[in-house]
């Protein structure tokens, strides 16, 4: 006797398996890894560039203490930019202020 039985024209697979051929597997990899360090690249920059920030130039600041004028960057703070999980580089960009 033949038995019939329902046949699915989707792969079966286990819960959370997904099957993909290796030459996308590794394309996929290849892409993860050129995208991870494309962002820890721009993460050390942008850290490089807050800490330039925070540093004052030669001479900025040393006229004001002797009674002289340092001209237009007297009056300079450093500005701390962060990022966290929920903002992207372009917010950040745009909630930087200019020192002044």
């Amino acid at each position: 006797m033949l038995e019939m039985h329902l046949v699915s024209p989707y792969r079966m697979s286990l819960l959370g398996c997904t099957h993909v051929s290796i030459d996308d597997y590794n394309k996929v990899c290849q892409l993860y890894e050129a995208t991870r360090l494309i962002l820890a690249e721009a993460k050390l920059s942008d850290e490089h560039i807050s800490r330039v920030d925070m540093v004052p130039p030669a001479g900025r600041g040393r006229g004001m203490r002797h009674g002289g004028h340092t001209g237009h960057g007297a009056g300079c703070r450093p500005v701390i930019i962060e990022e966290t999980e929920e903002s992207g580089s372009e917010y950040s960009e745009a909630t930087t202020s200019k020192m002044s």
